[in-house]
């Protein structure tokens, strides 16, 4: 059994198990400072899917993206500038363009595998453009 924690004063860990007689696994466990002893979360995988699926939720990118793609809208277009000044508008967040456009990049995918919705980018002499989409089936 082996405990590891990312960073020292991280109230999770993972508990490892390997060994002869058992199968390897690990386990995210927390440490309950009331009661002074290890909880079990589950299984490590199926913790971090569930804390990714959370933290995909919580995002005030995708949050202002899923609104603007409602039943009426079923696109979006539009720079940096104006899905920063749509997430201020909703979420009460300030971006920076720079810093919204290298969120965009990772969230892609997921917005594509999770709700369906597709982005791309197209340059113009003015700047790069955002289009966010439904897919047809």
């Amino acid at each position: 059994m082996v405990l590891s924690r990312k960073k020292r004063m991280d109230e999770e860990t993972t508990l490892s198990l390997t060994g002869r007689d058992v199968e390897a696994e690990e386990y995210s466990i927390m440490f309950d400072k009331e009661a002074k002893c290890w909880r079990m979360k589950g299984n490590r995988e199926d913790v971090e899917k569930i804390e990714a699926s959370k933290r995909y939720a919580d995002d005030p990118i995708v949050k202002t993206i899923k609104a603007l793609l409602n039943n009426e809208n079923q696109s979006w277009n539009g720079t940096s500038r104006q899905l920063a000044d749509e997430i201020e508008v909703r979420e009460n967040i300030e971006y920076d363009c720079a810093v919204l456009g290298r969120a965009l990049r990772p969230l892609a995918a997921e917005l594509g595998s999770r709700d369906d919705i597709q982005h791309q980018t197209d340059r113009t002499k003015s700047g790069r453009t955002h289009r966010f989409y439904r897919s047809v089936l």
